[in-house]
């Protein structure tokens, strides 16, 4: 940074970086929210996958069944 009144430059090398723990868990917080809700979104997405197959195979069970009592008959 240079003083213009003066025209000399200073350095701040004394000034350090610091983290704000608070911040920083708040931000922690909001990233493991999100994430949870992420993965409770993907599981009931999967879960509704799996009915839905069932319920295919279930369809296809039904129509094998109908035609074996055809033959049977």
């Amino acid at each position: 940074m240079i003083d213009w009144s003066s025209e000399t430059e200073n350095r701040n090398y004394g000034i350090k970086r610091m983290t704000d723990s608070k911040r920083l868990s708040e931000l922690l917080w909001i990233i493991s929210s999100l994430a949870v809700v992420a993965g409770m979104l993907c599981f009931y997405a999967w879960i509704r996958s799996q009915i839905i197959h069932v319920g295919y195979i279930s369809q296809q069970l039904q129509a094998l069944e109908e035609s074996l009592l055809r033959v049977q008959k």
